[in-house]
C-alpha cells in the first residue's frame, strides 16, 4: 500500500470515526446553526430512522419515539455547532448498528485534533504501542496506562469512546474503541484538549499530559507535519495488504486490508503462489469494507461451486392503506372479533415491522473461474470486530465453502446497504436499511460469529508479515486440529 493511498484511507477513517466536526463558514464561528434548524434536522433524522432502520429488534431496551423526545432537549441545549453534530452523532450510535451514524461536512477535518499515539491490549492492560515523534519521547511505546484525565483506561473507553462508537455488537464496539489515534477519541481544536495520564514505564509511575495534534497546525514543509504523516503511515502498517508463505508448513498467506479494487488486484497477484499450499489464510482483520463488486473474483477463487449463493435481505415497507386498516381496528374494534389473519397483514404496518424480502438482489450468480483453476486447499478467514460491510459480506458468501473456518471475534455487523441523507448544515447520516442473512437464512445483523473464538490483537499488529503467520499457525493448529 503506498504513502498516497494510507494518507486517504486515514483521512476517510477520521472522517468514519467522527474526526472533525464543521465549523461553519470560518474557524472563528462557532455557532452558525439556530436552535431551530438543530431541531428541524433532528427530526429528519428521526423520521428517517423511524421508517427506514431495519434492525430495531437489535436495540433491546430502546423505544425509539422515548429516546427521541429524550434527545429533543438536548439537541436544543447544544453550546454550538461542534456540540450538536456530536451529540447527534451519538443518538444514531444509540442504535447500536454498524451503517447508522453520522459525518460532518467534509471540511471539518481541518478543525479536528487527535492524539497521536495507539495502543494495545496487553491481557488486561492498555499499554502504548506507536508514538508519534511530536511528542518529544512524553510518551513512549511499550508505557501502561494507568489512569486518563482521573479514569482508569476502562472507564474513559466507558465515557468517552463507547457512546460515539458504531458497531453492532459490543465486543465490536469496545475492539473500535480503542485509546489513542485509531479509535473514537475526538476532540477539536478549539477545545485545546490533552490527556493527563499516568503511565507505569520500567515499574515507575509517571505523569504525562499528551496534546491532541491537527494536522493544519503545521505547514506542509514543516518537521512536525513530516513526523505526524510518518506517523500516519506506521499506525496503519500492519493493516495493510501483505502475502507470505511458509513451506514446511504448508500455508500460504494473504491480507487484505480494504474492499477497494486492490483487494482484487493484490490477490490474483499472488494467486499463482496460493494455489501451490494445502492451507491458506485470508487476513480480514481491520478490513473496513468498500464496494462487493471488488470481492466477487476472489470469491469464485475460492468457492468451489458452479453456483455462488449470495447472502439474503428484507428491507421495511410502508404501505399507508394496510396502516390505516389497522389503525381502525386498534381504535374502534373490540379486539376479539378481529381475526389472526387481518392482525397478521394489517398490524406490521401500524407497529412500523412489516417486511419484504429484496426481490432484486440475485439469489446466487455462475462462477466463472474453472474448476481445474479454483483453490482446492483448507481456508481459514481470520476476523475481528473491526471486519467492516463489504468484507462481512464476503466472509458470509466464502463460508460456504465447506473447507472454510472463520477465527477471531465476532464481525462488526455493518452489513447492508445504508440509506446517506445530507441535511442543510452539511451533516450527513447513515441509516441500515437491510436484515441480512446469510446463505443459510440466518440472521447476522449483528455481526458473523467465528467458528473458533480467538483472541488475535496482538498477532494482528505484528508489523512483519512472515512472523505474523508464524503466530497464526499455531494458533489455526491449536484451535481446529488440523
Amino acid at each position: 500500500m503506498n504513502r498516497v493511498f494510507l494518507k486517504n484511507v486515514v483521512i476517510i477513517t477520521l472522517l468514519l470515526m467522527f474526526g472533525g466536526v464543521i465549523a461553519a463558514q470560518d474557524n472563528n464561528s462557532l455557532n452558525t446553526i439556530s436552535r431551530e434548524q438543530k431541531l428541524y434536522e433532528f427530526s429528519v433524522i428521526y423520521r428517517e430512522l423511524y421508517y427506514n432502520f431495519a434492525n430495531m429488534d437489535n436495540c433491546h431496551g430502546i423505544d425509539i419515539d422515548s429516546l427521541y423526545r429524550e434527545y429533543i432537549p438536548v439537541i436544543a441545549r447544544t453550546k454550538d455547532d461542534y456540540d450538536y453534530f456530536r451529540t447527534a452523532h451519538r443518538f444514531l450510535c444509540m442504535f447500536g448498528n454498524g451503517h447508522t451514524y453520522c459525518i460532518p461536512p467534509d471540511y471539518a477535518t481541518q478543525n479536528s485534533s487527535r492524539p497521536m499515539f495507539t495502543t494495545k491490549r496487553v491481557g488486561k492492560k492498555v499499554v502504548v504501542d506507536k508514538v508519534c515523534k511530536i511528542y518529544g519521547g512524553k510518551i513512549k511505546s511499550g508505557d501502561e496506562i494507568l489512569t486518563i484525565n482521573g479514569m482508569t483506561p476502562d472507564e474513559y473507553r466507558e465515557k468517552m469512546l463507547l457512546p460515539y462508537t458504531f458497531a453492532s455488537n459490543i465486543e465490536a464496539k469496545k475492539e473500535m474503541a480503542q485509546i489513542g489515534f485509531r479509535g473514537d477519541c475526538f476532540s477539536f481544536k478549539h477545545e485545546n484538549k490533552q490527556l493527563d495520564m499516568t503511565v507505569k514505564r520500567k515499574n515507575i509511575e509517571e505523569k504525562v499530559s499528551v496534546p491532541f495534534i491537527s494536522f493544519s497546525d503545521y505547514p506542509t514543509d514543516s518537521e512536525q507535519y513530516r513526523q505526524i504523516y510518518d506517523f500516519y503511515n506506521t499506525a496503519y502498517a500492519a493493516s495493510a495488504d501483505a502475502f507470505a508463505t511458509d513451506k514446511k508448513n504448508d500455508f500460504a498467506y494473504i491480507k487484505l486490508a480494504a474492499c477497494y479494487e486492490q483487494f482484487d488486484k493484490f490477490f490474483f497477484e499472488n494467486y499463482d503462489n496460493i494455489v501451490k499450499y494445502k492451507n491458506l489464510i485470508v487476513d480480514l482483520s481491520d478490513n473496513r469494507g468498500g464496494g462487493g463488486q471488488y470481492t466477487y473474483n476472489v470469491l469464485s477463487a475460492l468457492v468451489d461451486r458452479d453456483t455462488i449463493l449470495s447472502t439474503r435481505s428484507t428491507t421495511k415497507i410502508n404501505n399507508s392503506a394496510q396502516k390505516a386498516k389497522a389503525s381502525s381496528r386498534i381504535y374502534y374494534w373490540n379486539d376479539s372479533t378481529v381475526s389472526r389473519e387481518e392482525k397478521d397483514m394489517f398490524y406490521p404496518f401500524f407497529y412500523n415491522n412489516a417486511f419484504e424480502a429484496i426481490d432484486w438482489l440475485p439469489e446466487y450468480y455462475v462462477n466463472e473461474i474453472p474448476d481445474s483453476l479454483r483453490y482446492k486447499g483448507n481456508i481459514y478467514l481470520i476476523v475481528n470486530g473491526c471486519t467492516v460491510s463489504a468484507a462481512e459480506s464476503f466472509v458470509a458468501m466464502l463460508a460456504q465453502n465447506p473447507k472454510v473456518k472463520i477465527l477471531g471475534r465476532q464481525t462488526n455487523g455493518a452489513l447492508g446497504q445504508p440509506l446517506v441523507n445530507e441535511l442543510p448544515s452539511g451533516m450527513k447520516f447513515y441509516i441500515d436499511t437491510y436484515k441480512t442473512l446469510d446463505t443459510k437464512g440466518i440472521d447476522i445483523s449483528k455481526g458473523i460469529k467465528p467458528d473458533y473464538y480467538c483472541d488475535f490483537t496482538d498477532i494482528c499488529l505484528t508489523p512483519n508479515p512472515k512472523e505474523r503467520l508464524r503466530r497464526y499457525i499455531e494458533v489455526v493448529k491449536q484451535q481446529t486440529g488440523r
